[in-house]
């Protein structure tokens, strides 16, 4: 049992316990100390802080910041996330911004568990314990402790856990997992479409083609009835992909019958390609000795395909946030795998 794992590793790996509590007071204390220094930049952290306060108050979450955002009737017009109910209590009990600063610091380090158990049943406690470091260190995870509260950092272990539980196989667990992955963002079902995709390629036939399929129609949905239906109004004001279509439908065709655009967006200029170097190079490019790297595929086409500068940069804020850790266990992955085809080698010559 998962629980059972994780009391044996608070008794085990104590030391690594108390890291994981130290890198969560240093990222609360330098997220903090940033909002008490008036360098939020204000719309994200303004925007989350009244649709979690709304919640709390059990009413529909709405914000008053911009006139575009007063004119919605409710904000999950705006980006379909009603998994920020989840903190609602936190307000019930610490009515202010900081308990979401905190809550997001306790969100990106959640992962260490997943990840160390991931990587320990290929390479070993002290290698674990290294990815593990690896990861807290990671500069995506540095730029989204050093932002505002966001969404995504409900992702963050969502996707870690769903990894470990896809890996052991508890298809339950999974499930959770993967249902939760699909509230946090509308973005996030094509994750969990890839998470199909990459159980397809694993031979489980059946589990993989349910997830790549139902992951798929609920982005569609999503974007196409379920957010226009709380904005009151037709459309979905975050398709920035033009040069590859109106909508993901005919996005999805122009990329089956002309599959040369992707890379040619892809490395479109000098911005894209240093964000993709940087962010499979900050790991050796060990991940694409791995399967789990097409796991990465969404989350770097949603940033480098679209149509908007700030997207491109490999520091921008929390855009890293979704794959720090599929970039360290797939590397973890990759790395037992070359050493595992090395030692067959050697034993063949031998």
């Amino acid at each position: 049992m998962p629980i059972e794992k994780i009391i044996k590793f608070l008794k085990t790996e104590r030391y690594l316990f108390l890291y994981f509590l130290l890198m969560i007071f240093l990222y609360s204390l330098l997220s903090l100390f940033r909002h008490w220094h008036f360098q939020s930049y204000g719309l994200d952290l303004g925007l989350h802080d009244q649709m979690i306060w709304y919640y709390s108050q059990f009413q529909t979450p709405t914000c008053t910041i911009t006139p575009a955002f007063e004119n919605l009737a409710s904000m999950l017009g705006d980006h379909f996330d009603p998994i920020e109910a989840l903190a609602a209590p936190l307000f019930w009990v610490f009515p202010h911004v900081e308990a979401l600063l905190v809550l997001q610091t306790i969100l990106l380090m959640l992962p260490l568990f997943p990840i160390f158990f991931f990587t320990q049943k290929r390479l070993g406690r002290w290698a674990a314990t290294l990815f593990c470091v690896a990861y807290s260190i990671f500069w995506g995870i540095q730029e989204t402790a050093n932002t505002d509260f966001h969404e995504v950092s409900f992702a963050v272990p969502l996707i870690a856990f769903a990894l470990y539980f896809m890996d052991e196989e508890k298809w339950k667990y999974f499930s959770v997992c993967a249902l939760l992955l699909m509230l946090v963002k509308e973005d996030m079902c094509l994750l969990v479409s890839f998470f199909g995709i990459y159980l397809i390629l694993r031979r489980h036939f059946k589990t993989g083609a349910f997830w790549a399929l139902f992951g798929f129609i609920m982005f569609y949905t999503e974007i196409k009835f379920v957010i226009p239906f709380f904005k009151g109004s037709p459309g979905y004001g975050y398709w920035y992909y033009p040069q590859l279509g109106l909508g993901p439908l005919e996005a999805l065709k122009n990329c089956l019958t002309h599959p040369w655009i992707v890379p040619q967006i892809l490395f479109s200029n000098k911005a894209k390609t240093e964000t993709i170097l940087f962010t499979y190079g900050s790991f050796s490019f060990l991940s694409f000795l791995s399967p789990l790297s097409i796991l990465t595929i969404p989350s770097i086409c949603e940033r480098m395909l679209s149509d908007q500068p700030y997207l491109w940069a490999f520091r921008a804020r929390h855009y890293s946030a979704v794959i720090s850790h599929i970039l360290v266990m797939s590397a973890g992955d990759g790395l037992f795998l070359f050493l595992k085809h090395c030692l067959t080698t050697v034993e063949l010559c031998a």
